[in-house]
This record gives C-alpha cells, sequence and structure tokens, in this order.
C-alpha cells in the first residue's frame, strides 16, 4: 500500500497560498540535493488542481542542487515535481532542505514533523504489503491463518488512522496539520465529531485560502450523508446503459452499498476480496452493491471490472475526481463506502467489509 493511499489530492493555485508582503518574517527558501536527476532538469514546486498539476515555483539543477525563493504566509503543504515524481514538502517561512534520492524535507519544524509522519506511515504500510503478499501465496483452505492475517490488517488500518488523526490534531495551528486535514478529511467520514471538532480549530488566517473553505463545505457535504442521516439520491446510468436511481434500490433491498472505488487505486483493489464476500454471502439475501468507479477512461474501468469479478451494478460517469456521484456524499479519498438501510438512513461511512458483515447479520437480512 502507498503513502498516497486514501489522499484526496485537489488543491487549488488560488486556495493554497496567500502572499503577505516581501518581507523575512514570509520567506522560504528551498535548498535541494538532486539525487539522481542530471544537470539542467527542471524541479518545480506544485499544488493539484484536479486534474491540473499547477507551479507556482520553479528552478532548474545546477551542479547537482536546485534552489527556491518566494514569500509565503501562512503556508501550505504541496510538492516538489521532477517529472512524474512527486514529494510531499511544507511551504512556510524557513530554510527547508531536500534530497530528492530520500524524498524526505527537513531544516523548518512542520518538514521534520512531515517527515516524521511520513517514515511511519511507510512502516505500517510495509507491514501491510508484507501480509498481502504471503496471503497471495496461502492455501485457501487455511481459514484460521486468513483470519489471522485479517486481523492483523485491521490492526495496522487503526493504526494507520491514528497515526493520520493524532498528526492533524497536533498540528493544526500550522500548515501541516491544515494541509493533512486537507488531505484526508474524507477519510474521517465515519468520525464526524473529528471532522467538526478539527473544523472548528481551523486558525483565522488559513479560512482566507480557498482551498480550506472548500474542504470546509466538503466536510459539511460529508456531515449532511453521514450515519443517521437520510440518503442523498442519485440518478445513475449502469455500465449496460440501464437508467436507475439510488432510491429505486432502496426501496427494492433490505441494505444498499456503495462502494466508491477505481482501477487505478491500489488500496480499492485490495478491498474489492472482502466487497466480493458481501456480494457473495448476501446478494440473494437482500444485499445490493452500487459500484460506482472513478474512473476517467472506459477501457481501463472495464477491463478492471472483468478482472475483479465485479459482478454487481458498476456505474461511472468516467470523469475522475469530478463525478458528481462523488461529490455528493463528499467523496475525496477511495476507497469509500456508505452503507443504507431500507428506511433510507445511512448506516455507516468507511466501514470494514467484516463490519458491514456484522450489521448484516445482526439485523437477519433475508430471514
Amino acid at each position: 500500500m502507498n503513502i498516497m493511499k486514501k489522499i484526496t489530492l485537489f488543491l487549488t493555485l488560488a486556495s493554497l497560498f496567500l502572499l503577505a508582503g516581501c518581507n523575512q518574517e514570509t520567506e522560504y527558501i528551498i535548498n535541494g540535493v538532486a539525487g539522481d536527476y542530471p544537470d539542467g532538469t527542471m524541479v518545480y514546486l506544485q499544488m493539484r488542481d484536479k486534474p491540473e498539476w499547477i507551479s507556482v515555483d520553479s528552478a532548474k539543477i545546477i551542479k547537482g542542487r536546485f534552489l527556491m525563493k518566494g514569500h509565503v504566509a501562512p503556508g501550505f503543504l504541496g510538492y516538489i515535481g521532477v517529472g512524474e515524481e512527486r514529494t510531499l514538502i511544507v511551504v512556510e517561512h524557513g530554510e527547508i532542505v531536500i534530497d530528492l534520492k530520500d524524498g524526505n524535507p527537513h531544516g523548518t519544524e512542520s518538514n521534520e514533523r512531515l517527515s516524521t509522519f511520513s517514515h511511519d506511515m511507510e512502516n505500517i504500510e510495509e507491514q501491510m504489503a508484507d501480509i498481502f503478499a504471503r496471503m497471495d501465496s496461502l492455501d485457501q483452505n487455511d481459514t484460521v491463518t486468513y483470519g489471522k492475517f485479517m486481523a492483523r490488517l485491521e490492526e495496522l488500518d487503526h493504526a494507520e488512522m491514528n497515526l493520520m488523526a493524532k498528526t492533524i490534531e497536533e498540528n493544526i495551528d500550522n500548515p501541516l496539520g491544515v494541509g493533512m486535514f486537507c488531505f484526508y478529511n474524507s477519510v474521517f467520514a465515519d468520525n464526524v465529531d473529528f471532522l467538526r471538532n478539527i473544523s472548528e480549530q481551523i486558525p483565522e488566517e488559513y479560512l482566507q485560502q480557498r482551498y480550506v473553505t472548500k474542504v470546509l463545505e466538503n466536510v459539511n457535504t460529508i456531515l449532511r450523508t453521514s450515519a443517521g442521516n437520510h440518503f442523498t439520491d442519485l440518478k445513475m446510468t449502469t455500465r449496460e446503459g440501464k437508467e436507475i436511481s439510488l432510491e429505486s434500490l432502496v426501496n427494492a433491498n433490505k441494505y444498499v452499498l456503495i462502494d466508491f472505488w477505481a482501477s487505478w487505486c491500489a488500496p480499492c483493489r485490495q478491498s474489492l476480496p472482502g466487497i466480493r464476500k458481501l456480494y457473495d454471502d448476501y446478494v440473494d439475501r437482500g444485499l445490493c452493491i452500487v459500484g460506482i468507479s472513478l474512473d476517467d477512461d472506459k477501457s481501463s474501468w472495464e477491463n478492471a471490472l472483468v478482472t475483479f469479478r465485479m459482478d454487481w451494478i458498476q456505474v461511472s460517469e468516467l470523469r475522475g475526481w469530478e463525478s458528481e456521484y462523488a461529490a455528493a456524499y463528499g467523496v475525496r479519498a477511495i476507497p469509500a463506502t456508505v452503507l443504507i438501510d431500507s428506511t433510507g438512513t445511512i448506516v455507516g461511512r468507511n466501514l470494514e467489509s467484516a463490519d458491514i458483515a456484522r450489521i448484516i447479520e445482526n439485523e437477519g437480512i433475508g430471514e
């Protein structure tokens, strides 16, 4: 699993920074070592305006180094980009040192904390990747070992969520915490108290940044579609060209599970066996699953449907992150799920497959 798991990447140029006059109190200096990149290569300070990458500063590698200077207040979470490779960096007052070979920024307080966070995340992800690799070679009849692996994966997933939450909470008064909240807010769609609490703590100076206000709008959408609220209807067209509504599916089934995913999303592919098991176990007992893909390439989407035997209802606007379906539920990170019961009430968001199964069994679905 990659550190970019569940990351949203929807930052906009106008919103990421406020220039605050050319004085040393707002100056950032990015002092970089080129790593394996040759002299003459261009390096960019970037931010994301989906689907585009926006460059706000640049430098040429000379004698194995590059240098950028500018003025920013109060700061933002951006990227150092070379070609298709990008590294997270906190742009703030002070001298930031980064070696493109290891990709960890240092020098300022927020960047030191970002590097620590990245290291800890990578450690968790390496453990998860090892388990997934071992599961691939596991005897399908060895249910005991499989159960142990799944339990450990759940522990690691919780550790990852706790790490993200802790880093945000401890840094919400600086650009690292604000940027990470904007990065990860939809990951916490099942924790409305956390979303409300953090939203209220964002310092006033960051509220002037348009990307922060956009994120808060997205958080409000998540809150409106959180557990206990009535679902938001969607008018959709299936892969086969059939027009359906979410309302019609809710009315016809005990539960409807919406699974937001994409063929290019590695964590989504890792979650598919659990979705597949839910389908196999409960499709004939009142569970309807709707896969909503955030792909923008039709062939990639359709090939994934075949490869992963995704036989449940599948829809996609083929608009990537511009999906209106995703926007209706504040989904800016995938995989993401929404479980709705027959009354139209949202039971939960981003639930694990095992939790969904327990909910269904406790309700006696189809009995």
